[in-house]
């Protein structure tokens, strides 16, 4: 409920030509001013912009001493595209024989568990129980499970770009260069990185 009126959670707004966005009925409010800045006003209407939302109970329940602590935690569900740079990371990790170390939610073997079957009393045990969260995406408007992570104390390895850039604590990798992506009927700068930068 926002302002006492419902309101309707949605992450990155991508729609095709044949289903445009229907909100009219609703109150559009976004958590971020770098999508609003870059993407949304392009696209549709916004009522509304909040800040960065405060951090859950679990944040500070589930954070571990660093001596408890091991290996590298990420969340990533590519879907219509590789938004998250899970592959090239998963290859940096199996490079250097570390893919043992990761504590993983995605759809691929290497992870843990798989995407929404996690409870939120489990993720946060999954962020706070690492010594790094991989927050290596090449496009993010708020980066949701960044926030959620270092909320449980655990620095990122991040790539030094959008809204990252704003934010992210811990240790940056240099992006190699950008690219324009069409998903629907949004175009993103999609930021990727050199797989050696990251291994070194």
């Amino acid at each position: 409920v926002y302002n006492e009126r419902r309101v309707v959670w949605c992450d990155t707004p991508v729609a095709s030509p044949s289903a445009p966005l229907r909100y009219n009925e609703y109150k559009v409010v976004l958590v971020t001013s770098e999508l609003v800045r870059k993407y949304a006003y392009k696209y549709m209407r916004v009522d509304d912009v909040l800040p960065y939302f405060y951090l859950s109970d679990l944040a500070t329940t589930y954070s571990k001493p660093f001596e408890n602590r091991y290996g590298f935690s990420i969340i990533a569900n590519p879907m219509y595209y590789d938004r998250k740079n899970l592959w090239p990371t998963l290859q940096a990790l199996r490079d250097l024989a570390y893919i043992r170390y990761l504590r993983g939610i995605c759809p691929l073997p290497e992870c843990r568990a798989k995407p929404y079957t996690m409870r939120e009393e489990e993720k946060y045990s999954l962020y706070g129980g690492t010594l790094f969260y991989l927050a290596l995406s090449g496009v993010e408007g708020l980066g949701l499970t960044a926030i959620e992570a270092m909320g449980t104390g655990t620095p990122l390895i991040y790539l030094n770009a959008h809204v990252y850039k704003d934010y992210a604590v811990g240790i940056p990798v240099k992006p190699a260069g950008v690219q324009r992506v069409k998903v629907g009927v949004m175009e993103f700068e999609h930021y990727y990185f050199d797989v050696r930068e990251l291994k070194e």
